[in-house]
């Protein structure tokens, strides 16, 4: 199958590009191995350094240790899609980094719903808070954590249809783990999948809107977004070209699901978003990406994500793109959702949004970078057509 890039032109403004960021260190790890400056075993390790390890990391690629990472999990995919690859010294010491199992001295809770176990302490490195508030013996902190997960369960599986990543014949387990500077991921384990989830969220982690606090915002976000990552494992085992856009996939999720934390304003005025960069970061999609996965969530409906995923689990090998192509009709109606996609953008911020266009919450997402130009769409989308020639 060939493809060609985009290159639409339109008689509009142009939103900036903008240099890369320092959070953007796994992009540029990626871009060194693509460049040949890095071997895969290497590539891995520094992506594992990143998130656990940052002064193992070469100067190249160091940014700010206290900067929080939203999510552990693309290390850990990359890890688990070449796996036969790597050296016996890189699998061990990957690995190691994973704080996977030997979690035999942890309490554990029971969800109401019963479909999953949280584990937990309460003293010692992965302490969680203390709070009882409704002395039961449990603290707040593990109720939070259940609670969230059936929600998340219920929202994401039993309302909108996604795959279910939990088994009939056993509970799934979350660990509450220190971290530290990562929310949460989720591992491999017995051709399932484990989340793990930040044990306080007290490493200068930012706020939310969470009326609940932003502890507790952080927990449902967190448990939202990883879970739609054990969703993603259950449907392609983790394999194809969608799980480059897993990231902005979860994210989604916590709006979805967790519409007034909005944890995710934070990633919009990234120098990597659609707003500041459209035409050098679209592709893949990530954090600060998704906006544009919003933009067929409200555009289309809650059904739309739902049915694109059923396509791909049906096909693994299928590019988003292409599923994307397939549910709203073809090559051209593409073409044109990704037009309006990019002049919801332009109109976003509080000094474009208008009353009646656009995403829900425009009014609080930055407003794009501008200057008179013809290119307005991102050059590396992959046309979707199979038939093309060039």
């Amino acid at each position: 199958m060939r493809f060609r890039m985009y290159r639409l032109f339109i008689i509009l403004p142009l939103l900036l590009w903008t240099p890369l960021s320092l959070l953007a260190q796994h992009t540029q790890i990626e871009k060194d191995y693509e460049a040949g400056r890095l071997s895969l075993d290497q590539k891995v390790l520094y992506q594992f350094y990143a998130q656990q390890s940052p002064r193992q990391l070469p100067a190249v690629y160091a940014g700010p240790e206290s900067t929080p990472i939203k999510c552990g999990t693309p290390a850990i995919m990359e890890l688990h899609r070449n796996e036969d690859q790597l050296s016996p010294a890189t699998l061990r010491q990957a690995k190691s980094m994973l704080k996977a199992g030997g979690l035999s001295s942890f309490q554990t809770q029971s969800s109401a719903s019963g479909k999953f176990i949280i584990h937990y302490q309460t003293a010692g490195e992965h302490a969680v808070p203390a709070a009882d508030s409704n002395n039961n013996g449990i603290p707040d902190y593990v109720e939070t954590v259940a609670e969230a997960a059936d929600s998340s369960y219920r929202h994401e599986v039993q309302r909108l249809g996604y795959t279910d990543p939990i088994s009939s014949r056993r509970p799934y387990d979350i660990e509450l783990l220190n971290l530290q500077y990562i929310y949460g991921q989720t591992y491999t384990q017995n051709r399932s999948t484990v989340i793990q989830i930040e044990n306080d969220f007290a490493e200068d982690f930012p706020p939310n809107e969470d009326p609940d606090g932003s502890q507790a915002g952080a927990i449902k976000v967190t448990v939202a977004h990883e879970l739609k990552h054990a969703i993603q494992y259950a449907a392609t085992q983790w394999k194809g070209e969608t799980d480059l856009w897993a990231e902005m996939d979860a994210t989604l999720m916590e709006e979805v699901v967790y519409d007034p934390v909005n944890d995710y304003y934070h990633y919009l005025d990234d120098s990597e978003s659609i707003f500041s960069n459209p035409q050098k970061s679209f592709y893949p999609g990530s954090y600060y990406h998704v906006s544009w996965a919003l933009f067929f969530e409200e555009r289309y409906g809650p059904e739309f994500w739902p049915s694109v995923w059923t396509q791909i689990e049906a096909d693994p090998n299928i590019t988003l793109i292409e599923a994307l192509s397939k549910e709203l009709g073809g090559a051209e109606a593409f073409s044109r959702a990704y037009i309006e996609s990019q002049l919801w953008h332009y109109a976003a911020g509080p000094n474009r949004s208008a009353n009646d266009f656009g995403f829900e919450e425009r009014e609080h997402y930055p407003d794009a970078k501008t200057k008179p130009g013809r290119l307005f769409f991102s050059d590396n989308i992959k046309d979707p057509h199979p038939d093309n020639p060039n």
